[in-house]
């Protein structure tokens, strides 16, 4: 998994962004829609990027190619995710194609909004999450980041659906299946 995160001063909006960055996934990665970003960039978001894979050369190129070097930083592998979700306002998950997103659901856990493509599993939702499609112009997406960042827009947490991926539960769901 890659992350992005920020971890700037309060007054800047943190984001924090996951993607699986393998070959059959690289529409995923659209640095060339400057619009997109460029929303972004404008409203002060800062990209700090957790994690590597095949396409991070190519990324860093066209992160250099865009001006983007003083917002999107590329920091590889860390240990300690959760020190930088804690920093995030929201978490992104702009998948061509997902399994059961653990770092979804973390992210909730955690009380952040998430703005995630709809071919992530609806199973994922504990109530914070924004479901769109990849088809959406990048536009939607920023716009969608922006309003859970600035708390514009507020969701809230079902904890009954979140209880359901409580550990100690799953456990217990697994030993009676086996048993």
């Amino acid at each position: 998994k890659y992350l992005a995160y920020t971890l700037y001063d309060e007054e800047t909006v943190n984001k924090i962004m996951s993607e699986n960055y393998i070959e059959q996934n690289t529409e995923k990665v659209n640095l060339d829609d400057e619009e997109g970003i460029t929303i972004l960039k404008d409203k002060g978001y800062n990209l700090n990027w957790v994690g590597g894979g095949e396409l991070e050369e190519e990324i860093k190129e066209a992160i250099i190619r865009l001006g983007l070097s003083n917002n999107i930083n590329m920091l590889g592998h860390q240990k300690n995710v959760r020190t930088y979700l804690e920093k995030a306002s929201v978490f992104l998950l702009p998948s061509i194609s997902e399994g059961l997103s653990i770092a979804t659901i973390e992210a909730q856990a955690m009380g952040i909004p998430c703005v995630v493509s709809d071919s992530v599993p609806s199973e994922v939702n504990c109530g914070l999450c924004k479901f769109m499609s990849l088809n959406d112009p990048p536009q939607e997406w920023a716009h969608q980041i922006d309003v859970l960042a600035t708390g514009k827009e507020k969701l809230t947490i079902d904890i009954e659906r979140l209880n359901r991926f409580e550990v100690s539960k799953t456990i217990r769901q697994l030993q009676e299946i086996y048993e």
